[in-house]
């Protein structure tokens, strides 16, 4: 798949999908993102099963404009993980076979969205073009660590939310094993710190 394998102009979308994030809450968007992206594999995983790009044992399901840059940004993660805490691409790789990055999300305000029937994990364009490596690397560690956890924890509210912080709190432990830490060390922090304050039963 190249750059200019442009299926359609994706700008009317994006203005109707922003017309939508600005009325919508967080969490119906992110279940709006998992039905687009399981309508996305049934209608295109077996062309992408013949054609895409394969990277550790994942499916890079990248087309479109940027492909390609897409595509090498995934891979950088994916490196930090196998380089720093392989485990983790174990952990995904039980419940994920694909990676999957389309422009038709470029709207939506969910980083990641995994679909688990189809087996296949939505990155969100922008983060996957603006972050580090290092940064995605700690986004596909909270997905890795929900999939180990599994469905046990997502079939109620209190086990979603205790799920997340474990996911987070995996996050904050790895980024003091990598390079950036710092920085990275920082903003995950925060980014736990957030979330217990906003769910104090998921401490209990």
């Amino acid at each position: 798949m190249s750059d200019t394998d442009n299926d359609a102009d994706p700008r009317t979308t994006w203005r109707w999908l922003a017309l939508l994030t600005r009325a919508t809450p967080k969490w119906l968007l992110r279940w709006v993102a998992r039905v687009a992206g399981r309508v996305i594999a049934w209608r295109y995983r077996d062309n992408w099963a013949r054609n895409a790009a394969r990277y550790l044992q994942f499916q890079l399901l990248i087309e479109g404009t940027n492909a390609g840059l897409y595509s090498d940004h995934v891979k950088a993660a994916l490196d930090v993980l196998v380089g720093h805490m392989p485990v983790y691409v174990r952990w995904l790789h039980s419940r994920v076979d694909a990676l999957l990055v389309n422009q038709l999300f470029m709207k939506t305000r969910t980083v990641t969205a995994p679909d688990y029937d189809n087996r296949v994990l939505m990155l969100h364009p922008y983060t996957v073009w603006k972050v580090s490596a290092e940064q995605l690397a700690l986004h596909l560690v909270v997905e890795a660590t929900q999939a180990r956890l599994g469905r046990r924890f997502q079939r109620n509210r209190a086990g979603r939310i205790r799920a997340q912080r474990r996911a987070l709190q995996e996050a904050v432990a790895c980024a003091r094993i990598l390079p950036s830490r710092e920085a990275l060390l920082d903003r995950w922090e925060r980014r736990l710190g957030t979330y217990n304050t906003q769910f104090p039963e998921a401490a209990a």
